[in-house]
């Protein structure tokens, strides 16, 4: 399952606290090289209403959204930033 995760007004703390949360996770691969934005790849298929929660218990207090993620994509980013969305 392919999600992104948009967060609205993430300070510096927040976005370490999802990215400690993210490496926590079995099965799962995730991309953040847009501040607010992170790209996850979950194997375990758990669902947004899981990711929702999840991201809630980690980081209290944050407003976001988390979407299904189709898999294309488009950037204008340099190449160390786009490696990893080859596979995405």
């Amino acid at each position: 399952m392919r999600i992104i995760i948009i967060v609205h007004r993430l300070s510096p703390l927040q976005r370490q606290q999802i990215r400690t949360a993210l490496s926590q996770v079995q099965g799962v691969g995730w991309w953040n090289h847009f501040e607010s934005a992170f790209l996850v790849v979950d194997q375990q298929n758990r669902g947004l209403p899981w990711w929702r929660d999840y991201i809630a218990d980690a980081v209290p207090g944050l407003s976001y959204i988390v979407l299904s993620g189709a898999g294309g994509w488009a950037a204008y980013a340099s190449d160390e930033a786009t490696q990893w969305l080859a596979n995405w």
